[in-house]
Parts: C-alpha cells; sequence; structure tokens
C-alpha cells in the first residue's frame, strides 16, 4: 500500500530507497542503514528521509485503519465536521454531526456522541437559537448531559 502512494508522487524519492533498504535488510542495525543510504544516495540527508518516511508511513497506516476500524472512522468524520464548519458549511456539518452521533451511539463511543452533541448545541448558540424550538434545545442538551453521565459511570466503573 506504501509503494502504490508512493508512486503518485513526482520528484526525488530517497524516502522509497530508505523504505527499499529497511525491507531488504531485516535485522540490520540503524548504522548498517544510514551507511547504505549514503552509499546510494550520497547528497540525501538520513535524518530527513527518516522523519519524512515515518510520516508517510503513520499516514498510510492511519489511511488503511480508517477502512477498516469504526473508531478511526468516527475520528475522521469529526476532523470533516470541524473543516466543513470552518468552511460555512453549516447545514453539511450538522447532517455529519447526527450522522456521527447514531454511529458512535452504536457502537458505543460516549466520549465522541457527546462531542457531536456539543458541536450541535454550539452550532445552535452560534446561529442565535433561531434553528430550533425551545423544547428541541432542551432535549439536546438533556441527551448530551445524558451521554456525559454515562460517561462517568463507565470511569468511575474502571477506576480504583
Amino acid at each position: 500500500q506504501f509503494k502504490l502512494q508512493s508512486k503518485t508522487q513526482n520528484g526525488n524519492k530517497e524516502y522509497l530507497l530508505l523504505f527499499d533498504l529497511i525491507e531488504d535488510a531485516k535485522n540490520a542495525d540503524a548504522g548498517q542503514l544510514k551507511a547504505a543510504f549514503k552509499e546510494r544516495s550520497p547528497d540525501g540527508s538520513w535524518e530527513n528521509t527518516c522523519t519524512y518516511l515515518g510520516k508517510l508511513l503513520i499516514e498510510v497506516l492511519v489511511r488503511a485503519k480508517n477502512e477498516k476500524d469504526i473508531f478511526f472512522t468516527l475520528l475522521h468524520g469529526v476532523q470533516e465536521m470541524k473543516i466543513l464548519k470552518e468552511r460555512s458549511l453549516d447545514d453539511e456539518a450538522l447532517k455529519l454531526t447526527r450522522k456521527l452521533q447514531h454511529q458512535a451511539a452504536r457502537y458505543q463511543f460516549p466520549w465522541i456522541e457527546y462531542y457531536c452533541y456539543r458541536f450541535e448545541l454550539n452550532h445552535h448558540t452560534d446561529n442565535n437559537f433561531f434553528t430550533r424550538g425551545d423544547e428541541d434545545l432542551v432535549r439536546l442538551q438533556m441527551k448530551g448531559k445524558e451521554v456525559l453521565r454515562s460517561l462517568n459511570h463507565i470511569h468511575d466503573h474502571y477506576s480504583l
């Protein structure tokens, strides 16, 4: 997966050289890898290449986890929600928020569920409460409070 991703990028790929060296020499120590890297890329920066390779590998692993793990999917959704809000796409952000609330409740991630309730309440506050009636706002507030109680109960249950 990493190699497929790296093919989409242009330019000198010293990080790919380093990846290949690591892959080929499974039991080599850092000194051996550094020497082999310097031999194959004398002008390359070992430290920068290591840092960049590490960053790319983590991005690829997170992307792969995002497709397989609901927790990562929910966190990615929260990021999307915040970006939509920052870009003044409030209706889309609110739709996504409600979807994430239901998924978080379904898969028992109360901290994400609460964050979504808080996000929705903040949305209504930002719009001077024009988007909802008083009963709906109180209901949202109570649901958020209920999730917090549940989270507190979970915390107490696992505390020593």
